[in-house]
């Protein structure tokens, strides 16, 4: 329980720095929590004060230090964590018997109503409104922590949203088919893509989003009317305005056959660009195969956002600057902590010369990608003539391209199906 209420503190000494007259009462707790955990395990932590991805780990360590000699009583280290007095008999455990889930049966502990009782009460049967953990029917600490709401604030709106969203998915993954949406006699991988782009291009239709081909897949489709020889991606790219809409629709509109993944929802994501993807989760092979042409394996479209850029060149200069040294600076960093003193070093100097928020306790490398990508949206001018692919930094390339080159779009074949380029693809591929 000591190793759990440091854990605490320390999270909340990262959610809360220096924003509370609160902050240094917990900061000596958890300074002495550390030192009397060190003295009581006859251990060192890898840096002067431990992250919470440490504390996790010596508290799963110190839970699978005891086993049935040492007593009858059962828990879970992540219980402990959330200071839930969650113990329970082992013969609750001792067998398992099969109850009806949905169409099919499950195996339970014997001593299910014990567990029951523990975790939701003496009334566990009868239905509540209650919120936090997994508690049903709505996760309402979650959705005030997701919208930023205070423990009096009205959350009906939002809980509105997310029943919406969560239902529509219901029903849809239901009545899902495994018929391709795509007609096509191209090989497993391709074919697969088409079926991604066509869910991409579903939802653009729907809300008036402009997308554009872009890189190899510009070039297919005006030279080849589709993939270039030996060359299996596409990839996109929407106006900055166009791009952030996207990202939200996505989580509410993408079909139950796709995923995806950016470096604002996914915290291994090491790329400016979005990927839209195939997805297997909770579909048995043969179903999966069927949608996506025989192809087994997860095939993803690439989404960018094109940014304007300043016109005034010492401007221009510095913002480019400002996102190369991020990138730079990510491909310096480890992507797991804990971290040594020497990178936490480098996060506090960016954290001083810039305005930029950066998570400590998260995969860094992801943290300023993500940064750069934030700094690149930035700059927003309308009267700019001027934008660039801003994720082409990324791969040491720097071009820009005149606005008016993506006022509009126009419809080209691509194999079975079109697919939209720029007006001015012609300039963009330098043929004029």
């Amino acid at each position: 329980m000591e190793i759990a209420a440091v854990y605490n503190d320390r999270k909340w000494l990262r959610e809360n720095e220096f924003s509370s007259d609160e902050y240094e009462k917990h900061y000596a707790r958890y300074v002495r929590g550390v030192r009397m955990i060190e003295e009581h395990c006859s251990m060192k932590f890898s840096q002067t004060y431990p992250t919470e991805l440490e504390l996790l780990i010596l508290i799963e360590e110190v839970s699978g230090m005891y086993g049935p000699e040492d007593g009858r009583m059962l828990t879970q280290a992540t219980c402990l964590v959330a200071y839930d007095n969650y113990f329970i008999s082992e013969t609750a455990y001792k067998e398992m018997i099969m109850m009806p889930f949905e169409n099919i049966m499950v195996p339970v502990p014997v001593g299910y109503d014990e567990i029951l009782r523990a975790k939701y009460g003496e009334n566990y049967m009868v239905p509540a409104n209650i919120g936090g953990g997994h508690n049903y029917p709505f996760y309402n600490s979650y959705i005030r922590e997701l919208y930023g709401k205070g423990e009096t604030e009205d959350i009906t709106e939002q809980r509105i949203y997310i029943e919406k969203a969560t239902s529509h998915y219901y029903v849809d993954f239901i009545n899902k088919t495994s018929e391709s949406a795509v007609p096509t006699s191209l090989d497993k991988i391709p074919a697969a893509m088409l079926e991604v782009l066509a869910e991409i291009q579903r939802i653009c239709t729907k809300y008036d989003i402009k997308y554009y081909a872009y890189g190899d897949t510009l070039r297919g489709a005006v030279e080849y009317h589709g993939f270039m020889p030996g060359i299996e991606d596409i990839d996109l790219a929407m106006q900055r305005s166009d791009y952030e809409r996207f990202l939200d629709l996505l989580k509410t509109d993408l079909g139950v056959w796709f995923d995806y993944s950016n470096v604002y929802v996914n915290e291994r994501h090491e790329d400016m660009r979005c990927y839209v993807m195939s997805d297997s989760y909770l579909v048995n092979e043969q179903e999966y195969e069927g949608r996506f042409h025989g192809c087994l394996h997860m095939v993803a479209v690439c989404v960018t956002a094109i940014d304007d850029v300043p016109m005034e060149p010492q401007k221009r200069n510095m913002s480019t600057m400002y996102i190369k040294e991020l990138l730079k600076t990510a491909n310096t960093m480890p992507s797991l902590p804990p971290y040594s003193e020497d990178v936490l070093h480098v996060v506090q100097e960016w954290r001083q010369i810039s305005d930029v928020d950066i998570n400590e306790e998260a995969d860094l490398r992801r943290e300023f990608i993500r940064c750069a990508d934030m700094v690149a949206m930035a700059y927003k001018e309308p009267e700019t003539t001027m934008v660039r692919v801003s994720a082409e930094l990324q791969n040491n390339m720097d071009r820009i391209y005149a606005k008016s080159w993506f006022e509009e779009t126009v419809e080209k074949p691509f194999e079975e199906i079109t697919i939209s380029i720029p007006i001015g693809y012609k300039y963009i591929l330098g043929e004029e």
